[in-house]
């Protein structure tokens, strides 16, 4: 079996688990708790942009991504809780497990894995797989990426803070207790560490692609489209899954229903999320039949 073989039944067998708790989870949505349910999916993500990153960047390559990444993450989280910028004033609690400093590490562990995700997705929407990073791929890749990755916060920052309260908007705010600087934040610090990678990128042309067998086969690229897609089905499926209409009350006292946050969060993923892995799931189907 050869190598390449092997890597996509790593890729597409990382997918199928994600896919599995998804659904399982989403539909018996006590079975796990909010907290041990989003560490098993930072580690499946994690997992996977490891192994899909290695493959095409190769190990120096994806571990630049890594220490970009946790690097102005870390930075820009603990910030935020100290000073409010750029994200907010806000707080985590214990239900995401241990921190670095004020953030915990599970926080860093999803920056990495649907930030990868999100990256990826831009290459495939922008036609750049397989090519080095020109002018016009230096700033774009970045732009694009950070909307993917912002619109993965857009679904889950309600549900996760405001109804499962893994860390506190201690303002609230008007999007179900989140405040509309921390999305302006998640565009400003996802597109930071863009930016660095890419120009690492620039100034390396040999490694865009340092796997010649990986360069455009649809095995290889179609798995980081499904795991994509995977970060917004979850909130279709939850919103369908007949609950309690509970009351959740943010810090400044103020109430949100539930069926309302899931809701929002569902058209949330279908407009974005899904749209944009249709969109991405078409453009590798139409260039590998050129």
């Amino acid at each position: 079996m050869s190598g390449s073989r092997e890597r996509a039944l790593a890729l597409w067998a990382i997918a199928a688990l994600l896919a599995a708790f998804t659904f399982l989870t989403s539909l018996l949505p006590h079975l796990v708790a909010p907290g041990p349910n989003g560490i098993i999916t930072t580690i499946l993500l994690v997992a996977f942009a490891l192994v899909h990153g290695a493959a095409y960047y190769g190990g120096k390559g994806i571990a630049v991504f890594v220490v970009v990444c946790l690097v102005v993450s870390n930075i820009a989280e603990n910030l935020s809780i100290v000073t409010g910028f750029p994200f907010g004033h806000y707080h985590y609690t214990g239900v995401l497990g241990p921190k670095i400093f004020l953030v915990p590490i599970t926080i860093g562990g999803a920056y990495f894995g649907a930030g990868y995700l999100s990256w990826t997705l831009a290459l495939v929407l922008l036609g750049r797989i397989g090519q080095p990073i020109d002018a016009f791929a230096r700033w774009a890749l970045p732009v694009v990426a950070s909307f993917l990755m912002a619109s993965w916060d857009f679904m889950f920052d309600p549900a996760t803070s405001t109804a499962n309260k893994g860390w506190i908007w201690e303002n609230g705010g008007g999007y179900f207790g989140v405040p509309f600087e921390n999305y302006a934040g998640w565009l400003l610090t996802v597109f930071i560490f863009y930016a660095i990678f890419a120009g690492y990128l620039a100034a390396r042309p040999a490694s865009a692609a340092a796997s010649q067998g990986v360069r455009s086969a649809a095995a290889f690229w179609a798995p980081a489209i499904v795991m994509y897609a995977l970060l917004g089905v979850r909130y279709v499926v939850t919103y369908f899954v007949p609950a309690e209409n509970a009351r959740f009350v943010d810090a400044t006292g103020h109430v949100w229903m539930s069926h309302d946050i899931y809701q929002t969060a569902a058209l949330a993923a279908i407009f974005t999320i899904l749209a944009f892995s249709a969109l991405a799931a078409l453009r590798l189907t139409d260039e590998a039949k050129r």
